[in-house]
């Protein structure tokens, strides 16, 4: 039996004790188990301070990628949280307050699409 099959096969059993299991796991477990709310958060910081923001972000609960970045801005921090009432606690209550951070804009996702994904539309004939 494949992966995908045995996790569509508990998914009922995984929603009912997911936040049990992932209580002490990482971010990247619980958006495999439970519904996430991604964020994109792109930050520019004081000249010379991108390394230790970075690293002071990275450190910080439910952030599970950050990314130095080429234009406007400096950073990029992808969060994910459980469901909106966490922004506040993730983005000016922990976030934006880091030294060095000049200025912050969260782009919030609607919808998450893979290539996987993609095929799937294409062989039901969505256009």
């Amino acid at each position: 039996m494949s992966f995908d099959s045995r996790l569509m096969a508990h998914g009922s059993w995984l929603m009912a004790h997911g936040s049990r299991l992932t209580a002490r796991g990482s971010p990247q477990l619980k958006a495999i188990i439970l519904p996430m709310l991604t964020a994109f958060v792109l930050i520019n910081t004081l000249p010379n301070h991108i390394s230790n923001v970075a690293q002071e972000i990275a450190n910080i609960p439910n952030v599970v990628e950050v990314y130095s970045i080429t234009g406007e801005h400096d950073l990029m921090a992808i969060i994910r949280l459980e469901n909106h009432d966490q922004l506040d606690d993730a983005i000016p209550g922990q976030l934006a307050k880091i030294q060095g951070i000049q200025r912050t804009n969260t782009v919030i996702a609607f919808r998450r699409y893979s290539a996987k994904d993609l095929e799937s539309a294409w062989d039901i004939g969505v256009a």
